[in-house]
């Protein structure tokens, strides 16, 4: 699914398992539904600007990112209300403008800037790239 265009699409209850999305397009996608798993999933430079992957609500269920590898990924404006990122690989990744940063849980995730999260209080919120 390499540069496959996903954006605006609304997924709902996707696992996406062993899944190569390298220079997807999931600009306004929105995985803010239940069972959103991406694990082992490879998102390298995959544009995720003004995505809903989290959120507050009945119908909302934030996604897992988990043994994920997404360097160089735009999360940029992406709401991220309770989005979990374990494991993964977000080197080089932006997040500038994104919302609720917060509310991320990292574990045991290399930060955009190198770092590992656990070495950083348990986040990355502080490890963002420019």
């Amino acid at each position: 699914m390499r540069r496959v265009d996903l954006s605006d699409a609304t997924m709902r209850s996707p696992v996406l398992t062993d899944t190569n999305l390298t220079d997807a397009d999931m600009h306004g996608a929105n995985l803010s539904r239940a069972s959103n798993t991406l694990l082992r999933t490879i998102l390298t430079r995959t544009n995720f600007t003004a995505a809903v992957l989290g959120g507050t609500g009945v119908l909302s269920d934030p996604a897992e990112f988990v043994r994920v590898s997404a360097v160089g990924a735009d999360f940029s404006s992406a709401e991220l209300a309770g989005v979990t990122f374990q494991r993964s690989n977000l080197a080089g990744a932006h997040f500038a403008g994104a919302l609720n940063l917060d509310t991320v849980t990292w574990l045991n995730t290399t930060c955009p800037d190198g770092t590992n999260s656990d070495n950083n209080g348990g986040t990355c919120e502080n490890n963002l790239v420019p």
